[in-house]
Protein backbone atom coordinates (compact mmCIF):
# COMPACT_ATOMS: atom_id res chain seq x y z
CA UNK A 1 0.00 0.00 0.00
CA UNK A 2 1.23 3.53 -0.95
CA UNK A 3 2.06 5.69 1.85
CA UNK A 4 -0.84 8.78 2.27
CA UNK A 5 0.62 12.31 0.64
CA UNK A 6 1.62 14.75 3.19
CA UNK A 7 -1.06 17.03 3.85
CA UNK A 8 -0.49 20.39 1.88
CA UNK A 9 -1.27 23.60 4.35
CA UNK A 10 -3.74 25.18 1.88
CA UNK A 11 -4.79 29.14 1.68
CA UNK A 12 -3.02 32.56 -0.12
CA UNK A 13 0.94 32.41 -0.20
CA UNK A 14 0.95 35.49 2.21
CA UNK A 15 -0.73 33.45 4.82
CA UNK A 16 1.29 32.86 8.16
CA UNK A 17 1.47 29.27 7.37
CA UNK A 18 2.89 29.72 3.94
CA UNK A 19 6.15 28.30 2.79
CA UNK A 20 7.57 32.26 2.51
CA UNK A 21 7.35 32.46 6.32
CA UNK A 22 9.90 29.62 6.40
CA UNK A 23 12.18 31.64 4.42
CA UNK A 24 11.40 34.52 7.25
CA UNK A 25 12.21 32.09 9.87
CA UNK A 26 15.82 31.17 8.37
CA UNK A 27 16.80 34.74 8.05
CA UNK A 28 15.70 34.78 11.88
CA UNK A 29 17.55 31.89 13.12
CA UNK A 30 20.84 33.22 10.93
CA UNK A 31 20.68 36.80 12.87
CA UNK A 32 20.59 35.00 16.40
CA UNK A 33 24.08 32.98 15.48
CA UNK A 34 25.87 36.58 14.74
CA UNK A 35 29.44 36.12 16.70
CA UNK A 36 29.25 38.65 19.51
CA UNK A 37 31.68 41.56 20.59
CA UNK A 38 33.40 39.50 22.79
CA UNK A 39 33.51 36.21 20.09
CA UNK A 40 35.16 38.95 17.61
CA UNK A 41 37.43 40.27 19.66
CA UNK A 42 38.69 37.03 20.66
CA UNK A 43 39.26 36.45 16.58
CA UNK A 44 40.98 39.84 16.30
CA UNK A 45 43.60 38.90 19.15
CA UNK A 46 44.10 35.05 17.38
CA UNK A 47 44.95 37.07 14.39
CA UNK A 48 47.35 39.64 15.85
CA UNK A 49 48.78 36.74 17.63
CA UNK A 50 49.28 34.51 14.80
CA UNK A 51 50.89 37.54 12.83
CA UNK A 52 52.77 37.86 15.83
CA UNK A 53 53.85 34.29 15.58
CA UNK A 54 54.57 34.31 11.68
CA UNK A 55 56.63 37.92 12.11
CA UNK A 56 58.90 35.95 14.89
CA UNK A 57 59.17 33.46 12.53
CA UNK A 58 60.46 34.89 9.42
CA UNK A 59 62.61 37.11 11.65
CA UNK A 60 64.25 33.75 12.48
CA UNK A 61 64.86 32.45 9.26
CA UNK A 62 66.17 35.87 7.93
CA UNK A 63 63.23 36.43 6.04
CA UNK A 64 61.45 39.43 7.49
CA UNK A 65 62.46 43.33 6.97
CA UNK A 66 62.92 45.45 9.74
CA UNK A 67 59.94 47.25 11.14
CA UNK A 68 59.08 50.62 9.88
CA UNK A 69 59.42 53.09 13.40
CA UNK A 70 55.45 54.30 12.29
CA UNK A 71 55.10 50.38 13.43
CA UNK A 72 57.24 50.32 16.31
CA UNK A 73 55.51 53.59 17.33
CA UNK A 74 52.14 52.10 16.89
CA UNK A 75 53.03 48.87 18.75
CA UNK A 76 54.31 51.21 21.81
CA UNK A 77 50.94 52.65 21.85
CA UNK A 78 48.95 49.71 22.07
CA UNK A 79 51.22 48.70 24.71
CA UNK A 80 50.89 51.57 26.72
CA UNK A 81 49.65 51.32 30.19
CA UNK A 82 47.11 53.45 30.53
CA UNK A 83 44.83 55.78 28.22
CA UNK A 84 42.54 58.71 28.39
CA UNK A 85 42.60 60.88 31.07
CA UNK A 86 44.17 59.71 34.70
CA UNK A 87 45.57 61.52 37.79
CA UNK A 88 49.04 61.34 38.10
CA UNK A 89 49.62 61.07 41.63
CA UNK A 90 53.48 62.03 42.99
CA UNK A 91 54.19 60.63 46.51
CA UNK A 92 56.16 60.16 49.17
CA UNK A 93 56.83 56.67 50.25
CA UNK A 94 54.59 56.98 53.62
CA UNK A 95 51.93 57.27 50.73
CA UNK A 96 51.15 61.15 51.63
CA UNK A 97 50.26 62.85 48.37
CA UNK A 98 53.17 65.52 47.39
CA UNK A 99 51.38 66.32 43.98
CA UNK A 100 48.56 65.67 41.70
CA UNK A 101 48.34 66.55 38.08
CA UNK A 102 45.76 64.78 35.51
CA UNK A 103 46.88 64.70 32.24
CA UNK A 104 45.21 63.04 29.13
CA UNK A 105 47.78 59.92 28.57
CA UNK A 106 48.64 57.79 24.91
CA UNK A 107 51.44 57.26 24.62
CA UNK A 108 54.49 54.54 26.00
CA UNK A 109 56.26 55.28 29.11
CA UNK A 110 58.72 56.86 27.72
CA UNK A 111 56.34 59.55 27.09
CA UNK A 112 55.28 59.31 30.56
CA UNK A 113 58.76 59.39 31.69
CA UNK A 114 59.09 62.83 29.95
CA UNK A 115 56.13 64.72 31.24
CA UNK A 116 56.82 63.78 34.93
CA UNK A 117 60.70 65.01 34.02
CA UNK A 118 58.58 68.42 32.53
CA UNK A 119 56.19 68.30 35.87
CA UNK A 120 58.85 67.86 38.42
CA UNK A 121 62.15 69.01 36.70
CA UNK A 122 63.96 66.10 37.58
CA UNK A 123 66.38 64.56 34.63
CA UNK A 124 65.03 61.99 33.47
CA UNK A 125 68.17 60.12 33.64
CA UNK A 126 67.23 60.47 37.61
CA UNK A 127 64.00 58.76 37.22
CA UNK A 128 63.89 55.12 38.08
CA UNK A 129 61.22 53.17 36.80
CA UNK A 130 59.22 50.47 39.66
CA UNK A 131 56.12 48.56 38.74
CA UNK A 132 53.89 47.55 41.94
CA UNK A 133 51.27 45.13 42.10
CA UNK A 134 47.56 46.24 43.30
CA UNK A 135 48.38 45.08 46.35
CA UNK A 136 51.97 46.47 47.61
CA UNK A 137 51.78 48.34 50.45
CA UNK A 138 54.09 51.35 50.57
CA UNK A 139 56.06 51.43 53.70
CA UNK A 140 56.61 54.47 55.44
CA UNK A 141 59.73 56.13 55.55
CA UNK A 142 60.82 59.80 56.28
CA UNK A 143 58.71 60.90 53.50
CA UNK A 144 61.31 62.46 51.46
CA UNK A 145 61.14 59.70 48.86
CA UNK A 146 59.34 60.95 46.09
CA UNK A 147 56.74 58.06 44.01
CA UNK A 148 55.65 58.54 40.61
CA UNK A 149 51.80 56.61 40.63
CA UNK A 150 49.45 56.47 37.93
CA UNK A 151 45.78 55.72 40.00
CA UNK A 152 42.61 53.92 37.68
CA UNK A 153 40.70 53.89 41.07
CA UNK A 154 42.29 52.97 43.59
CA UNK A 155 45.14 51.02 41.70
CA UNK A 156 48.68 51.88 41.60
CA UNK A 157 49.29 50.90 37.83
CA UNK A 158 52.57 52.48 37.39
CA UNK A 159 55.35 54.13 40.15
CA UNK A 160 58.31 56.29 39.42
CA UNK A 161 61.01 56.89 42.59
CA UNK A 162 62.17 60.75 42.12
CA UNK A 163 66.15 60.78 41.72
CA UNK A 164 65.60 56.80 42.93
CA UNK A 165 66.72 57.74 46.03
CA UNK A 166 65.47 59.24 49.56
CA UNK A 167 67.16 62.28 50.89
CA UNK A 168 69.68 61.76 53.90
CA UNK A 169 68.90 63.31 56.89
CA UNK A 170 72.64 63.86 57.90
CA UNK A 171 75.47 63.89 55.39
CA UNK A 172 78.99 65.30 55.53
CA UNK A 173 81.31 64.81 52.53
CA UNK A 174 84.76 65.51 53.34
CA UNK A 175 86.36 65.74 49.61
CA UNK A 176 88.23 68.93 48.96
CA UNK A 177 86.68 70.71 52.26
CA UNK A 178 88.67 73.58 53.98
CA UNK A 179 88.83 72.59 58.04
CA UNK A 180 85.31 71.09 59.75
CA UNK A 181 82.75 70.29 57.75
CA UNK A 182 79.11 71.55 58.39
CA UNK A 183 76.43 68.83 57.48
CA UNK A 184 74.31 69.40 54.61
CA UNK A 185 70.76 69.01 56.44
CA UNK A 186 71.37 70.38 59.75
CA UNK A 187 73.91 72.74 61.72
CA UNK A 188 75.54 69.41 63.20
CA UNK A 189 79.34 69.93 62.65
CA UNK A 190 82.00 67.06 61.22
CA UNK A 191 85.03 68.81 63.39
CA UNK A 192 88.58 67.40 62.30
CA UNK A 193 90.85 66.29 65.65
CA UNK A 194 94.56 66.01 66.20
CA UNK A 195 95.57 67.11 62.96
CA UNK A 196 93.14 65.22 60.60
CA UNK A 197 92.75 67.17 57.64
CA UNK A 198 90.94 67.26 54.01
CA UNK A 199 92.02 66.17 50.62
CA UNK A 200 90.70 66.10 47.42
CA UNK A 201 89.97 62.44 48.21
CA UNK A 202 88.28 63.02 51.98
CA UNK A 203 89.55 63.26 54.96
CA UNK A 204 92.64 61.83 55.92
CA UNK A 205 93.46 59.83 59.50
CA UNK A 206 96.79 58.74 60.93
CA UNK A 207 95.43 55.61 62.74
CA UNK A 208 97.10 56.84 65.60
CA UNK A 209 96.06 59.91 67.06
CA UNK A 210 93.83 61.92 64.10
CA UNK A 211 89.73 61.13 64.19
CA UNK A 212 86.46 63.21 63.28
CA UNK A 213 84.45 63.93 66.13
CA UNK A 214 80.65 64.99 65.05
CA UNK A 215 78.12 66.96 67.13
CA UNK A 216 75.89 64.39 69.12
CA UNK A 217 72.04 64.55 68.30
CA UNK A 218 68.95 62.68 69.74
CA UNK A 219 67.51 59.67 67.59
CA UNK A 220 66.43 55.94 67.46
CA UNK A 221 64.77 53.69 65.75
CA UNK A 222 65.71 52.55 62.00
CA UNK A 223 68.34 53.74 60.67
CA UNK A 224 70.93 53.33 57.35
CA UNK A 225 74.64 54.76 57.42
CA UNK A 226 76.59 55.04 54.57
CA UNK A 227 80.50 55.23 54.21
CA UNK A 228 83.62 55.30 51.54
CA UNK A 229 86.66 54.58 53.05
CA UNK A 230 90.24 53.41 52.21
CA UNK A 231 92.27 51.64 53.84
CA UNK A 232 96.15 52.41 53.92
CA UNK A 233 96.87 49.14 56.66
CA UNK A 234 95.31 46.78 58.86
CA UNK A 235 94.56 47.06 62.45
CA UNK A 236 92.37 45.03 64.36
CA UNK A 237 88.89 47.05 65.32
CA UNK A 238 89.83 49.80 63.39
CA UNK A 239 86.78 51.52 63.70
CA UNK A 240 85.02 53.47 60.65
CA UNK A 241 82.77 55.38 62.48
CA UNK A 242 81.24 55.15 66.00
CA UNK A 243 77.94 56.26 67.15
CA UNK A 244 76.65 55.45 71.08
CA UNK A 245 76.61 56.81 74.89
CA UNK A 246 79.77 56.84 77.25
CA UNK A 247 79.20 55.66 80.50
CA UNK A 248 80.90 57.13 83.06
CA UNK A 249 83.13 53.99 83.97
CA UNK A 250 84.35 54.95 79.66
CA UNK A 251 82.38 51.85 78.10
CA UNK A 252 80.03 52.17 75.22
CA UNK A 253 76.51 51.61 74.67
CA UNK A 254 73.40 52.05 72.84
CA UNK A 255 76.31 51.61 70.22
CA UNK A 256 76.46 51.23 66.35
CA UNK A 257 79.87 50.77 64.57
CA UNK A 258 81.98 49.29 61.69
CA UNK A 259 84.71 48.15 62.60
CA UNK A 260 87.16 45.28 61.93
CA UNK A 261 87.10 46.56 58.26
CA UNK A 262 83.63 44.72 57.67
CA UNK A 263 81.89 43.90 60.89
CA UNK A 264 78.76 45.93 61.95
CA UNK A 265 78.17 45.82 65.52
CA UNK A 266 74.97 46.97 67.35
CA UNK A 267 75.13 47.37 71.05
CA UNK A 268 72.15 48.25 73.33
CA UNK A 269 73.16 47.39 76.90
CA UNK A 270 76.91 46.30 78.04
CA UNK A 271 75.88 42.39 78.06
CA UNK A 272 73.45 42.85 74.73
CA UNK A 273 74.81 42.97 71.28
CA UNK A 274 74.63 41.48 67.78
CA UNK A 275 77.30 41.89 65.05
CA UNK A 276 76.99 41.33 61.82
CA UNK A 277 80.22 40.02 59.85
CA UNK A 278 81.03 39.02 56.09
CA UNK A 279 81.82 35.43 55.26
CA UNK A 280 85.59 36.08 54.22
CA UNK A 281 86.17 37.33 57.76
CA UNK A 282 86.74 40.85 56.37
CA UNK A 283 88.81 40.65 53.88
CA UNK A 284 89.81 44.12 52.34
CA UNK A 285 92.38 45.44 50.36
CA UNK A 286 94.65 48.20 51.24
CA UNK A 287 94.70 51.60 49.24
CA UNK A 288 91.12 50.54 47.56
CA UNK A 289 87.99 52.27 47.84
CA UNK A 290 85.06 50.53 49.48
CA UNK A 291 81.30 51.79 49.47
CA UNK A 292 79.85 50.37 52.73
CA UNK A 293 76.11 50.53 54.04
CA UNK A 294 74.74 49.10 57.29
CA UNK A 295 71.29 48.91 57.63
CA UNK A 296 69.35 48.71 61.43
CA UNK A 297 65.89 48.17 61.87
CA UNK A 298 63.67 45.76 64.30
CA UNK A 299 64.38 41.88 63.41
CA UNK A 300 67.11 42.60 61.14
CA UNK A 301 70.82 43.97 60.57
CA UNK A 302 72.31 44.18 57.29
CA UNK A 303 76.29 44.76 55.84
CA UNK A 304 76.41 45.85 52.67
CA UNK A 305 80.29 46.29 50.35
CA UNK A 306 79.99 47.80 47.28
CA UNK A 307 76.42 47.48 46.70
CA UNK A 308 75.93 43.72 47.46
CA UNK A 309 74.42 42.10 51.00
CA UNK A 310 77.89 40.24 52.44
CA UNK A 311 76.00 40.09 56.07
CA UNK A 312 72.60 39.70 57.60
CA UNK A 313 71.02 39.02 61.05
CA UNK A 314 67.41 38.42 61.46
CA UNK A 315 67.46 39.04 65.20
CA UNK A 316 67.80 43.03 64.96
CA UNK A 317 66.58 45.09 67.85
CA UNK A 318 64.88 48.37 68.25
CA UNK A 319 67.43 51.87 68.88
CA UNK A 320 66.44 53.38 71.52
CA UNK A 321 66.06 56.99 72.00
CA UNK A 322 69.23 58.65 72.96
CA UNK A 323 71.59 61.47 72.52
CA UNK A 324 74.77 59.69 71.10
CA UNK A 325 78.35 60.89 70.36
CA UNK A 326 79.25 60.40 66.22
CA UNK A 327 83.09 59.38 65.77
CA UNK A 328 84.55 59.06 62.60
CA UNK A 329 88.11 56.83 62.35
CA UNK A 330 87.77 55.57 66.35
CA UNK A 331 86.14 54.19 68.67
CA UNK A 332 84.04 56.15 71.57
CA UNK A 333 87.00 54.89 74.28
CA UNK A 334 89.95 56.67 72.34
CA UNK A 335 90.87 53.52 70.58
CA UNK A 336 90.79 51.81 67.39
CA UNK A 337 92.11 54.29 65.14
CA UNK A 338 91.42 54.26 61.49
CA UNK A 339 94.45 54.89 59.01
CA UNK A 340 93.26 56.10 55.49
CA UNK A 341 90.67 57.96 53.93
CA UNK A 342 86.86 58.79 54.54
CA UNK A 343 85.49 60.70 51.74
CA UNK A 344 82.30 60.66 53.14
CA UNK A 345 79.26 59.44 55.65
CA UNK A 346 75.46 59.99 55.32
CA UNK A 347 73.06 58.26 57.69
CA UNK A 348 69.07 57.85 57.09
CA UNK A 349 66.40 57.91 60.02
CA UNK A 350 63.74 56.40 60.16
CA UNK A 351 64.39 54.05 57.27
CA UNK A 352 66.03 50.88 56.38
CA UNK A 353 67.36 51.14 52.96
CA UNK A 354 66.60 48.17 50.37
CA UNK A 355 68.31 46.43 48.21
CA UNK A 356 67.73 47.89 45.00
CA UNK A 357 68.52 51.73 46.79
CA UNK A 358 71.62 50.79 48.10
CA UNK A 359 73.04 49.26 44.74
CA UNK A 360 71.58 52.47 43.25
CA UNK A 361 74.02 54.40 45.98
CA UNK A 362 76.90 52.31 45.12
CA UNK A 363 76.41 52.66 41.61
CA UNK A 364 76.41 56.49 41.90
CA UNK A 365 79.75 56.65 44.22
Amino acid sequence: MAEAAPEVQKGPVDSPGALKDNHVDEATALAVVEPTQEELDAQTWKRFDEAIEVLREARLVNRADLPNQSLVEALERLCSPCCGEVCIQVTNLGGAPVLQHWTKVRGTVGDLRQELSQLTNVPLQDLGLVHVAEDCLLEPDSKKVLSYGMFNGQTVQVAMLISGLPVPDHAWDFRGAIGDVKDEHSSLIARLREGAHCTTEGVQLDGEKMYVEIDPWEWEGPVTFEVKVKYSSYAHQAAVFTLGKKQQDGRASDLLTIMSYTMFVVRTSLLNFTRVITEDNGMINLHSWFHMVATCQNGSLSLYINGEEVGHVPEGTFVANQLRLAMLGRSLNEANYLEGHIAYFRIWHGVALKPEMVKLLYSRS
